[in-house]
């Protein structure tokens, strides 16, 4: 094992957790918590997913040189605030950063509750969440350049991320739309005014898009749906702001 660096990756925080692990930068195992404990989208810590991986591996968690966490914890924390939320809006942005902050608290000591749970000594490291979305997305997918670009309901704070990609290397250019300027969000919201489960059914409604007419009228006949959503979300070059009235 002196020559093998062995990675297991952390999904906990949020919804879906899951672990995989990689041995030398080749995936050897990928699990998903709710598989075993049959509760769709669970937000319980991974154990069992850990522990199959491992055992698919033949290996213990004293293998184990880095455990690498999705997302980072750190950016939510209080004194980091300052150093994140755009100059121009904290007046309005910090509430709704507090908010944030207040429905992810129990994962603000994460790193002593890992080692804890997993008797684990070594390495732990953080990382942007979006951009764990861009290189899962980039490095299995055979080309050499590419735009890779992340919208969600949310990361640490920011809700999307957009990068270039070349030879192996992601080169990020923008960061931005704070939470709460969602379209993750958003489409969630509309999920669950059609009748299904946010943070669940998006994809249902995804699939039905393209069935859709934008350019129909409401059942009140004034605007089209286009419209309307031209009434909630206002872009400009990369950003966006979302209209919360709704």
């Amino acid at each position: 094992m002196t020559d093998e660096i062995v990675i297991l990756g952390l999904n906990y925080g949020a919804h879906d957790t899951s672990a995989c692990l990689m041995k030398n930068g080749k995936l050897i195992a990928a699990c998903e918590q709710e598989r075993y404990t049959k509760q769709k989208h669970t937000r319980d810590f991974p154990i069992d997913a850990i522990n199959d991986c491992l055992k698919k591996a033949n290996m213990s968690i004293n293998d184990i040189h880095e455990i690498a966490l999705s997302w980072d914890p750190k950016l939510l924390q209080e004194e980091n605030f300052e150093n994140i939320i755009s100059p121009s809006r904290k007046n309005f942005k910090i509430k709704d950063l507090k908010k944030l902050k207040e429905l992810r608290s129990q994962d603000f000591n994460l790193e002593n509750f890992i080692r804890q749970e997993l008797n684990f000594t070594g390495r732990i490291t953080s990382h942007l969440h979006h951009l764990c979305h861009l290189a899962s997305c980039y490095y299995p997918s055979g080309f050499n350049d590419a735009l890779i670009i992340c919208h969600d309901a949310v990361g640490e704070i920011d809700c999307s991320l957009m990068a270039t990609a070349s030879k192996g290397n992601i080169s990020i250019f923008h960061r931005g739309n704070q939470w709460p300027n969602s379209l993750g969000l958003l489409y969630a919201a509309i999920t669950d005014y059609l009748g299904w489960k946010y943070n669940s059914d998006e994809g249902i409604v995804m699939g039905l898009a393209p069935y859709g007419d934008d350019t129909q009228f409401i059942k009140s006949g004034e605007k089209t749906y286009r419209e309307i959503f031209k009434e909630i979300i206002f872009p400009d070059e990369f950003n966006y702001e979302i209209d919360r009235t709704w």
